[in-house]
Parts: structure tokens; sequence; C-alpha cells
């Protein structure tokens, strides 16, 4: 899991922590603004002076408003005393908490004039005679100003004076001081600051740190924290003079300082950043640097980190980083992109006289005329492995004054710099693009920081990079107490590289950059306990999986513990099983059998597929507490990977992903004339049947470690396929899917089994598609019906009829053309398989159906006479077709073959396979899909308005029974009793329908094809007016309750209707707004809600040309 925080990230955490409840563990003082109580929630104190000075309880609760450390003393502030808790964003009551809502001021504008110049100089004060720490806590600190030069001249929030405060979810906004620290001062201690945001804080005259001055610190922790707009002479955010700090999970933005560091200026001491983020931070001037950190002297370590558009202007260098003679850095696992010193030296990282050791770095779109990525000078030395540098502007790598650059493992825009050497041992440069997984991001702009450098598809930089040049985890990075470790994740904390990997001598190497490609298959769990029912969890049964790299079955053997059943066993059962697609079976014309693998030396290719069972129990659990993990320590193929020898008397092969990326299907030499169906079939252990995953449709990837079945085409004689390595993808899960749209129309049946109103068994893979180079007949888009598992049960199906090679066979997907002009009707076949009892088909999945589409099932009960046909129209949300089925009449039980997948059975025994087909000779259900309102120019229907007037036309190869439907201003179609006749000089038919109402009148065209209702495009016409405005009478007149009049005008235009009394006084305004040209508009009166008493009234409607009125008459 990803754990960088970007600026959502820190808005959650602080509603995390403002939402806590807090337990009344002792008493608590009360305080709210405007009360002069006695510090109980009843009668709270007025003042938060009170509550500090009263000592009776260590836990102050402040509800909403602004509270000032005094009313004229600029010199006086709250002041924290021994172990006290300030809990501020309390409700008025006290009944609830929620800091966003409830706001609490501790404001420095004492005298309330909205000017800096009257105001306090320290809002709160840590004392150094605190004996315990004190916590702030969901409070707002604003307005101070540290202006008492030589005195209270620095931290106009907060003074920490050699004490240990928490500050927890508190804002620092608009302090300001004239020597450092606009928000905090820190002056020795320990402070804890979680949460916390710093807002537009300012230190601009003497030493700097706009929102924070560190003069001393042992230790300084920040976490999760935020500081934005801030602004100091020398560090925008923060200025440590001396001390260590530590920062984790925080966001630096927009900070800026004329004199080094636009984020932090470190002059000495140790500083540790971790998971943070540093945005478009700027620094100006002649001295300093550093867009993000300018380093004086002491030791950085930055691990995790982005630094995202900082840039120096003017001669100062290093547009994110620099480190002057005497500092040294330590970077890993970290991105630079779009930093810029565009004036000056090191676009990303410049090194004064410094020594500077980065592994894994991604940076990109750096920009220097002098060292786009690094510049070492005045005898400063970078050393860089596992790194990237591309795309770069300018030179990549440069130096000066005996400056040194050395490289191992890299990626560089332009190879090997001239101005750096190769390690000793390590591998050429690359020079070749790395295949980012989208380089621009969302802005489609690459250097800023929604830039994605994941690597993906062929990318040279997986694998490439050594794993002695891995740091050790000083920092930590997992947790796991172990930091003499190699750092053991990447940016986002997901695995570099595994301990068996290094033991083993693996060939391959961890990717070069900030992200590691996984190699890794977690499989999480589902419960942790089983049921109550069976010694097995719910995880268990037959995975369909593929290596991510060349293996054997002891690479799998070492993940998971066989037992008796497994290859550890005595005698050993296999417990694997490879699709031996060559041998002859006896239950089907195809060869095919499942052959178990007993040897640990088994070799498992690149490419082939294998089935593994998973039992789930107490030796092998699957558990969301205890998942399960496979690895494997071949190396990862990159190129292109062609499965041979494929038996072309099979009709199905078991092959799988070879990568440890995720597979587009579309990179996969299958659909159209390759030999072989256009999709792959994925077995789906949670619902026990076959996932269908199609070429260039939604979901038509695969997961890294996923095997699954390709289908052979008709009279195909091809022995191979070919996965394209330009197919790999961002990792998806394992049987997952990635979003993509598509312009196919789709519509996924489902059969369900019902017993006393629950689903007994659901059986919901049959779908039909609409597609423009689909055909009528078969073709590489329709797919055989897969059969359920044959284990301890057999399930009812539900499957298309149609023809393959001659040959009657049930369908698991049925593909037809578009446009769709008239309608199809497709034969269904149902297996109850033995149920009796209640059954019901749907259609629960629609894709890109147009919504004048109707879908229709049509249950023929098995006669063909139509007198018995019972009809149901299916809808996305509908209830679908409800039937009863028993053992002697079931319908299609059993009666016919299917060519189907092999079957995946439940328990560690011998895999069975599909049966052969046979004769369908008939079908008691079918499918009938009318287009309507199938597209614009699906029959070539054109209509044009000439005057009142309105002309249809429509080709005369159309059926010859059409009628006309009309619709005017959006009412129910109606049909028009005309005959048409020939157009002149045309093959065309035509109709003239006079007198029609002004407004805008919709017309289609329906005809009955072989017993389907089809519909044409549906075409459009505004009638306008002759007359500027017609004003149809009110009705009913005279009126008791409610009436209505239509108003319509021939020009758009501002209309108003209003409702007068006899004496010409308004009653009410009935209409008032803008009205289109010929759209009929309704106006009601409503009598009995205006309370009208019995009368004469006038109605007046008045637009910008003309007046009209109308007497109506009320009768209560």
């Amino acid at each position: 899991m990803n754990r960088l925080l970007c600026s959502a990230s820190f808005v959650l955490a602080l509603a995390v922590v403002a939402a806590l409840a807090v337990a009344p563990a002792q008493a608590q003082i009360f305080v709210r603004e405007g009360a002069s109580g006695t510090g109980t929630a009843s009668d709270p104190y007025g003042s938060l002076q009170d509550a500090l000075a009263d000592g009776s309880s260590n836990e102050i609760r402040v509800a909403e408003g602004t509270y000032v450390p005094s009313s004229s003393d600029q010199s006086a502030s709250f002041v924290l005393t021994d172990g006290v808790t300030i809990l501020g964003g309390y409700a008025s009551d006290f009944s609830t908490r929620d800091p966003s809502t409830f706001i609490t001021v501790l404001g420095g504008d004492i005298d309330q004039d909205g000017t800096s110049s009257g105001n306090t100089y320290r809002v709160v004060v840590s004392p150094s005679t605190l004996a315990s720490s004190a916590t702030l806590d969901g409070l707002v600190i604003s307005g101070g100003n540290a202006s008492q030069l030589g005195g209270s001249d620095a931290g106009a929030g907060l003074f920490v004076d050699q004490s240990s405060p928490t500050v927890r979810n508190v804002t620092f906004r608009n302090n300001q001081a004239i020597v450092g620290g606009g928000a905090v001062l820190i002056q020795g201690g320990s402070p804890t600051f979680e949460s916390v945001v710093f807002d537009q804080n300012t230190a601009t005259a003497t030493v700097g740190g706009g929102a924070v001055y560190v003069i001393e610190a042992d230790p300084l922790t920040i976490r999760q924290s935020t500081f934005v707009g801030n602004q100091g002479l020398s560090g925008g955010a923060l200025n440590i003079s001396a001390g260590t700090v530590d920062i984790d999970n925080s966001e630096f933005t927009q900070n800026t300082s004329a004199d080094g560091g636009g984020a932090i200026f470190a002059d000495t001491g140790d500083l540790t950043i971790t998971r943070s983020i540093f945005d478009q931070n700027t620094t100006s001037g002649t001295t300093g640097g550093g867009g993000a950190i300018y380093q004086v002297t002491g030791s950085s370590r930055i691990t995790n980190t982005v630094f995202a558009g900082n840039t120096t202007t003017g001669t100062v260098p290093g547009g994110a980083i620099h480190a002057a003679e005497g500092s040294s850095a330590s970077i890993f696992n970290s991105v630079f992109t779009g930093n810029a010193a565009t004036e000056a030296r090191g676009g990303a990282i410049f090194l004064e006289g410094a020594d500077l050791t980065a592994t894994h770095i991604t940076a990109l779109s750096n920009d220097s005329p002098d060292g786009s990525a690094v510049h070492a000078g005045d005898g400063g030395t970078a050393t860089l492995q596992n790194i990237i540098l591309w795309p770069q502007t300018g030179p990549v790598i440069a130096t000066t004054l005996s400056g040194t650059v050395s490289v191992g493992a890299a990626l560089i825009d332009g190879g090997l710099p001239t101005a750096a050497t190769l390690i000793d041992g390590a591998p050429p440069v690359l020079d070749a693009n790395p295949d980012y997984t989208d380089a621009g991001g969302s802005d489609g702009v690459q250097g800023t920081l929604d830039d994605d450098v994941r690597l993906s598809e062929a990318s040279p930089a997986v694998g490439y990079g050594l794993f002695s040049a891995l740091p050790p985890d000083d920092s930590d990075l997992d947790e796991d107490g172990n930091t003499t470790e190699f750092l053991p994740l990447d940016l986002d904390e997901t695995a570099r590289v595994e301990d068996s990997h290094l033991a083993d001598g693996d060939s391959g190497g961890p990717d070069l950059g900030a992200y590691e490609t996984p190699t890794i298959l977690v499989i999480p769990g589902t419960a942790d306990d089983p049921p109550e029912d069976s010694d097995r969890g719910e995880d268990s049964g037959w995975r369909m999986m593929a290596m991510p790299a060349p293996s054997t079955v002891g690479d799998i053997d070492d993940d998971i513990f066989f037992g008796p059943f497994g290859l550890s066993g005595s005698p050993p059962t296999a417990m694997i099983y490879k699709w031996n697609d060559s041998v002859e079976n006896d239950t089907s014309e195809y060869t095919g059998v499942w052959d178990g693998l007993s040897s640990l030396s088994t070799p498992i290719a690149s490419g082939e597929g294998f089935i593994l069972y998973f039992f789930d129990d107490d030796r092998d659990p699957i558990r969301p507490s205890s998942p399960l993990e496979f690895d494997v320590p071949g190396e990862r193929p990159i190129q292109d990977v062609v499965v041979e020898n494929l038996s072309t008397t099979a009709l199905y092969h078991l092959i799988g992903n070879p990568y440890p990326q995720a597979f587009d299907v579309s990179g996969l030499t299958i659909g159209g004339t390759s030999g072989f169906q256009a999709f792959v079939w994925v077995w789906d252990p949670a619902t026990e049947s076959y996932i269908r995953r199609e070429q260039g449709t939604a979901g038509d990837e695969v997961a890294s470690w996923q095997g699954f079945f390709i289908e052979r085409s008709v009279g195909s004689s091809a022995t191979s396929v070919t996965f394209n390595a330009s197919g790999r993808i961002s990792e998806v899960p394992f049987v997952g899917k990635r979003g993509r749209t598509g312009e196919i129309a789709r519509i996924g049946l489902r059969l369900q089994a019902v017993e006393e109103d629950s689903v007994v068994f659901s059986d919901d893979l049959p779908e039909v598609s609409f597609r423009r180079d689909a055909q009528n007949d078969w073709d590489v888009w329709d797919a055989t019906r897969p059969i359920g598992p044959s284990g301890e049960r057999a399930r009812p199906l539900l499957a298309f009829k149609g023809e393959r090679a001659d040959r009657w066979v049930e369908k698991a997907h049925e593909s037809r053309p578009l446009p769709l002009r008239y309608g199809v009707r497709i034969p269904l076949s149902v297996r109850p398989m033995g149920w009796s009892g209640t059954m019901r088909i749907d259609a629960p999945r629609w894709t890109n159906i147009p919504k004048a589409w109707t879908v229709r099932l049509i249950d023929t009960k098995g006669t063909p006479s139509q007198d018995d046909d019972v009809e149901t129209e299916l809808e996305p949300d509908g209830g679908g077709y409800t039937f009863e089925v028993d053992n002697e009449d079931a319908k299609e039980a059993g009666a016919h073959g299917s060519v189907g997948l092999p079957a995946v059975v439940r328990t560690p025994r011998e895999l069975k396979r599909g049966r052969d087909g046979g004769s369908l000779t008939s079908s008691d259900f079918v499918l009938v899909i009318a287009p309507g309102e199938s597209g614009r120019g699906a029959w070539g229907i054109q209509a044009r308005a000439e005057g009142g007037r309105a002309i249809l036309s429509w080709p005369d190869d159309l059926p010859a029974n059409i009628v006309i439907e009309q619709s005017h201003e959006e009412s129910p179609w109606t049909t028009i009793e005309t005959r048409p006749e020939g157009e002149a000089g045309s093959n065309r038919l035509r109709v003239v329908l006079s007198d029609l109402e002004p407004g805008r009148h919709e017309f289609r065209l329906k005809a009955d094809v072989e017993g389907t209702v089809a519909y044409s495009e549906v075409v459009t016409v505004d009638i306008t007016m002759s007359e500027a405005v017609r004003i149809e009478p009110v009705a009913p007149n005279p009126v008791s309750q409610r009436s209505t009049m239509t108003v319509t005008v021939r020009d758009p235009q501002e209309v108003r209707v209003e409702l007068f009394d006899v004496l010409g006084r308004r009653i009410v305004t009935l209409f008032r707004d803008s009205m289109d040209g010929s759209r009929p508009q309704q106006v009601e009166i409503d009598a009995g809600e205006l309370d009208l008493a019995s009368g004469t009234y006038v109605v007046r409607v008045s637009g910008e040309t003309f007046v009209d009125t109308q007497r109506i008459a009320v009768v209560r």
C-alpha cells in the first residue's frame, strides 16, 4: 500500500483525528466564548486564561469561538501548564466534538482592529518549567505577531522553550515574526507535531523559517502535516539551526524563501525525511539555493519522497536540493520531476562540495543548462545506482572543480554522460525509453506531481538493477524493527526484493527507479475461520496459473505445504496439472487430458499454464491474517514470448501470462486470421465457473500469474501463439480487470434456480454482443459453452444454440453484426441437470444498449405453435421470466451433448473434460432483440419542415408493411394513417403531413419482420408559428380548484403571466421565465392553493412584443 501522502490524505488524516471521541476519564474544565461561569459544562468559563489558572483538571474543553490571551497586553500569552491538554472543536453545548465544524481559534488580534501591529507577540507558550508534556488538539492558532525585537521576535503562534509539547490537529495560520518562526519557535526539547497545518505564516526579515524556526531540538518530530504558502528569509517553511528533525508523511507546497531553502533551510544537525512531498517550492535571490531544501552542513536521509516543480530563480543552484560543503545526503526510492534551476546549476540536485548517495531514483523533466539531474562541484561526490534519468533537458549530469559522479546500474537519457564514470562491475548504462505507465499524469504534462513513473509494458528497466546497491533500511521503512536489512520496499511500499532472491544468487535484479514491478502473488483470503460444517475455508479450490518467469514445480512447492496429498507426501501425489493437448481421450473427438506433475524438477516454461489446488485448511491457510504468497526466483522475461507445439487436434490449449505485469489480451496473437478465437477463458474459483476475456473490450486483461484456456478456430492448423511484450500493462488484481470502454453493445443473461425466494444456483455466463465486424454465422467472437464443474454436484446451465463447423453446439457467447436493422431471434437451451422446481431467466448486464432496443424472451413451451407462447420483456432492472421444471419433463435436461471447456473439479482427483456435441434440433426458448431507435441512418428516414407541414421520406426497399408513428412534445407515440407516394427522381417514398401543431414533432417507422417488431431511428422537425403568440383559453373556466392555460410564442423571449383582481391588484405571478420559440408552455392556476375567493379575476400575459389578458371566474 502506498503510504505517500497527497493533499487529500492530509485532509483525511485531520478528519480522522477530529472525529475521535473523548472519553471522560476524569473531571474536565469547560470554556465557551461569552460565558462567565465556574468552568463546568453547564456553567463554563468565558476565558481560556481562567481555565489554565484553575488547575483542578488537566483537560480543558473549549467550545467554538475566538479566544485571545488579553484584551490589551501584547506580551500576554496562553501559557501551558504541567500535563494540560487543551481540546478545541466542541459545539457550544459540549455535546459534540468536530474541529472542522466547530472552529476554535486562539487568536492574537487582541485589539480586534483587523491589523497586526497591535497583536499579541506570542499566542501560546510552552515554558521550560513544564515537568510533563502538554497537548494542544483541535485548534486554530492565528494572528500572532512576534514583533518585539530582542525579546518576543520569533514564534508568534507557539514558543516551545526547552519543553516537549504534543501538537495535534492544529492549524497555524497568518502568524508572523520579524526574526524567525512565523508560527513556531523551538528552543530545545522534543516536541511532536502530528496532523498539523502551517498555512500562510511569514518570517522574512532576519532569519527565516516562515512556519517553524528550530534553534535546538532533540528531536523535533513532524508527522502527517502540511506546510503551504509560508514565507521565510531562509527556509520558507522550516529553518533548522541545530538539532535533529524527523519528518514523515508530510507535504511542503508553494513555500518561498529569499535566501535559500524554499521549503527547508538546514544549517546543522541531522534531517530525516520519509514518505513526503515537496511541490512547487521556490527560492530566489543571489545566495543560498535549493528550491525545496538547502542543506548547509550536517546530514540528511531522504526516503520515499517526491520532489515536483521546485525551482530557483536567478543564479542560485539546485532546483530541488542544494547541499553545501561539509554536508552529506542519502536519497532512496524517490522521484524528482519538473524541478528547475534555469539560470544555474543542478536542475534537481546541486552538490557544492557535498557527498551524495542516491539509489532507486527516478528523475524526469528537470531543467538546468548545467546538469539537469545532478551537478557535482567544488569536490562534491555523487554515487548514483539503480536510477532512471529520463527524459531530461540539457546535460543530464555535470561536474566542475573536481566534482565526481559515479554511476552503477542506470537508464540515462543519452547514455552514460562524459562527466560520469561507470562503477566497476556495473552493467552498461541503458539509453532507452523506460516506458512509464503515464509520465504525463492526469494533466497530460510531464514534470508535475501527478506523473505516474511506474514502469509499464516492455520497460528495459525491469530487473536491470543491482542487488548489491540496495541500501540498509536505516529508517525501518517496513516497521519490522530491523534496520540492518536491505531496504525492502519501493516508493509504493510494496516489496522491492525478497531475502530469498539474494540468498539464491538470482541472475535477475531489482528494477531501476523508484518503483518495482511486482513479482509476488498474494492471495489474501476471504475469512479467518472456515465454515462450521467444513475443515476448509471459502478459498479452497483450483486456481488456473502461470509463472512470471521460467520455473519448476519446486518453485511452487517451496511456497505451499502440500501435506500427504501433495508432492511432499509418500508416495507423491500430483496437485499440479498441465493440459496435455495432444493425447486422445474417450469423451471427445478432440484431444486433451490432464497430466499430473509429480516431480519437483518438472519445468514450467514461460507462457505455459497449469492448475493448482488450494486446500485453505489449517496447514495451508488462506486467511486475511495469514495470506498465501508465491514468489519466483527466475529471470523475468522482457521480450516476446512464443508458446509452441500446440496440437492441431485439440479444441482448447492451456497457456498463461508469462510476464510479471498484467497483460492485455489484445497483445496475444489470437483472433482475426490467427487460427484461434478472439478471447480467453479464465477459471474463477469464487463462482466455480469460467470468465471470458475478449480482445479489445473492457476488462480484456489478465493479471500476472494468471493461466487461461484459448479456443481453436474451425479448421485451424496453427501450432503457436505469441505474447507480444508490448501487451504488458499496469498490474491488475488476479482474475481482475482494468476499466476501458468500447462501442460494443452487450446483453448478459442469467439462469437461476430458486428455492423459497433464495437463489440456490446461478449461471450468468451467456452473453450476446453486437459489433460492426461480427458476422451472422460463426466468427472469431463466438464461443462454445464451458460446461460446469463436475464434482459433488452438476449445476443448471443456460446456453445459446448455434452451428459450428456444421454441428449444433451450445454457445456461451453469441456475436451479431451492427447496425441491427430489423432484429434477431436467437434460440436458447436450458439444462436443468436434474433440478426440479423454480427457475428464472433475466438479463442483469446491459452495456451500450440503445434505450429504444427491446429485448423479449419467448417460452415456446416446446411446441411449434405460437398459441401457447409466453413473452416477457427483459430489462436491466426487471424481474425476468420465472418457470417451473421437474425431472420428468426437464427442458433439454441432458438430452444433447456439448462441446465445452475442460471441467475443473473441487477435489484432488482426475479432472473430467467436456462432452462431445450432439444434434440440437429444437429450443424451448427464443431471445428476440429488436433495434427500435437503432441509430441515425440505420433505415435512412429523413424529415424536413415546410411552414406548418412535415415531409418524411425513406428508401423504397424497406418492408412493405411500414407504418408511421408520431410524438408531439414528448407525448406518447401515435400511428398516422396515411399512404406514402413515390418521390420524383429517387428510389424513395414520402408522405406530407399537414396542419401540425407548433413545437417539436418526432417521427419513426415501424415494421413487423418475421414476427419481430422493429423501429427506425427517430427524426425530428420543429414546426414554427405564423403569429407572434398563441394563448389557449383558461380551462376549465369557471374554476373551483385548478385550471391551466397554454402559451406559445413564435420567437424566444421573456414571458410573464400574472393574476390580478378586478381592482387591478396583483395577486400572484404565475410564471416568469424565458420561453423557447414554438414550444407550448402550460401555466397552472391553483385556486385552492392560492385560497382565492369566489369572483372574477384577470390573467395578464406579457412578453417583449405583446400583452394579452383573459378573465376567469372562481367559484368556491
